[in-house]
């Protein structure tokens, strides 16, 4: 059960919607969904029907408006949400630029896809496991051997979403 009011972010979208439209099925929650390329018509119909957001958005260190690149924490800001109850993320190696800014705004759930080598796979979720977050679930992309989906869940939302086992942390 999702607490309401609630918000998922969706960084990636890539004119692929299938999670987004799942998502609003099962939660009903406002979707805002974040790309730096332009989407085609069938997803942002797609979007219109979920009554999501989608804004051209590159994902930045720092915020340059006039080039179409933003801060998580601006994008954050200029949606007013304090907390993000799902962020999911598929950016294509561009998660590791962003790690250590995404832990800074509160957020409940992580569902990323991580590229690349094991060794940077780790360091993020490293960060991630610092910052209070905990892995609940994994898989290998079969469709990419060097990428790799990951779930975690925030200390801060445990209760939120009846978690009443935790198994350990032993990402960091």
């Amino acid at each position: 059960m999702m607490p309401k009011p609630c918000a998922i972010y969706s960084l990636g979208i890539n004119n692929e919607y299938s999670f987004e439209t799942e998502i609003y099925s099962l939660t009903k929650c406002h979707i805002h969904g974040f790309d730096k390329d332009q989407m085609g018509s069938g997803t942002v119909e797609a979007y219109k029907r979920i009554n999501a957001t989608i804004m051209p958005a590159y994902l930045a260190k720092e915020t340059n408006a006039s080039l179409g690149r933003y801060s998580f924490s601006d994008i954050a800001k200029m949606h007013n949400h304090s907390k993000i109850d799902i962020l999911k993320i598929d950016i294509e190696g561009g998660e590791y630029d962003v790690a250590d800014q995404i832990v800074q705004v509160p957020i409940c759930q992580i569902l990323i896809e991580l590229h690349g080598a094991a060794k940077q796979m780790m360091g993020a979720l490293e960060t991630f496991s610092k910052s209070g977050f905990y892995l609940f679930h994994h898989e290998i992309n079969g469709g990419n051997l060097k990428a790799s989906e990951f779930s975690l869940i925030h200390e801060s939302c445990l209760k939120d979403y009846a978690v009443e086992l935790v198994l350990g942390r032993y990402l960091s």
